[in-house]
């Protein structure tokens, strides 16, 4: 890894030391293909090259479902990788959502 790159593909805990078994197993299966879906989702976003949703970029990821790729987006935002870049955007139920960029080298939108 360079200096300055943020290492988003590291392997962190997604479930809780108390959280039963099932929860366990499952958040190792997700630790496997996270990384995968933080790169499509950079990839997406800097190709639109504008803000986007969660919703919308699901819509641009053949199979992809909203509340996984928003999970991920969560994931990103703390890595620093994107950042909030407005919450103006009413998506199909009707509510606000959060618009992401990819966050430039100064942490900013790009």
């Amino acid at each position: 890894m360079l200096p300055g790159q943020i290492d988003l593909f590291s392997w962190k805990p997604r479930a809780r030391r108390s959280d039963p078994d099932t929860s366990q197993e499952a958040g190792k299966r997700a630790a496997k293909f996270a990384g995968k879906q933080h790169k499509q989702i950079l990839d997406v976003m800097t190709q639109a090259g504008i803000p986007l949703s969660a919703e919308q970029i699901a819509d641009r990821i053949q199979g992809a479902d909203h509340v996984k790729i928003a999970r991920r987006t969560s994931e990103l935002l703390q890595a620093g990788a994107i950042v909030v870049a407005d919450s103006d955007y009413i998506n199909r139920s009707g509510s606000r959502a959060r618009r992401y960029a990819v966050a430039a080298s100064d942490g900013g939108p790009t």
